[in-house]
Formats: C-alpha cells, structure tokens, sequence
C-alpha cells in the first residue's frame, strides 16, 4: 500500500518552488536597454490629478533635445516649462519588463528646476524614465512610488 502525502502538506514545498524560480534571480537573464528616443510625446494617461484636470492634462507635450539635453513641456494654454534632463548612469537605469530569459533596463533620468507643476500635480522630484520602450516616457516623483505619474507617448 503506498503512503498517501496530504495536498496540505505539499503545498509550503510548491510554493517555495514558485517563489524561489520566479523570483528575484537575475543571472542568466538577457539585458536590453532602453533609452528614451529624441522627439515630442503627448500625455495619454495618468494618475493622481483632479478629475477636472483631465483634459488639460491630456493636451501636454514634452519636446525631448538630447542635443541640449532639455525636456520642454507645453501646457494646454501654451505656456512651457524648459528642464533640464540628466541621465543618470546606466547602473541606476531600472530593470523592468521582465520575460523568462530577458529584461528591458530603462533609462532614467533626473529633470531640474524641481518642483514641476502642472494643473493639480506637483512633481517634487521630478524625473522620466523609459517603459520597456524608446516610445513611452513616464513622468513621475520616484519610481517606486506609482501613485501620481503621467504616460507619455512618442508621436
């Protein structure tokens, strides 16, 4: 007669099983970075803004000038805001998009004079980074903090 191993017991061993091979490993992953591509993008979503803003927010456009490493962001009335944009080191890029054998590495990069307001928001500590795209800018406080940003897309 075989011994029979009750569901419950097998299920810390599965699980342990599940986290340990999805998790953190890195080693053995393809990298690919990505870094922002020159050109205007236009807000196409976002969040953590007052419900009324909502249009107004979605007519911003952000002209990025790697040759004068400048981020010019033009409001719906058409007033701009010019910032500087300061990549950070590659070894601070974000790894994103993960995949079974690869990861995007997003570029990062810091945006000065700090705060940027725009309609309700209040960037503090602005900066953008890539995701997972040349063609997708996320402008936000901290990356790890996705409670208010704004989407942009490459028109």
């Amino acid at each position: 007669m075989k011994a029979r191993v009750p569901f419950t017991a097998l299920l810390p061993v599965l699980l342990l099983a599940c986290l340990t091979g999805c998790g953190e490993e890195k080693r053995g992953l393809n990298e690919y970075p990505v870094a922002l591509a020159e050109g205007t993008y236009r807000v196409v979503f976002g969040q953590g803004y007052e419900a009324a803003d909502e249009a107004r927010l979605l007519a911003v456009t952000a002209r990025l000038d790697r040759a004068t490493n400048q981020v010019v962001f033009t409001l719906a009335n058409g007033s701009q805001q010019v910032l500087a944009f300061a990549p950070r080191p590659r070894s601070q890029w974000q790894p994103d998009c993960f995949t079974m054998s690869s990861h995007a590495l997003d570029e990062v990069a810091d945006l000065s004079p700090a705060p940027l307001r725009m309609e309700s928001l209040t960037f503090l500590t602005p900066l953008v980074y890539a995701k997972c795209t040349p063609s997708r800018m996320i402008l936000v406080n901290d990356i790890d903090d996705m409670s208010m940003f704004l989407a942009l897309d490459l028109e």
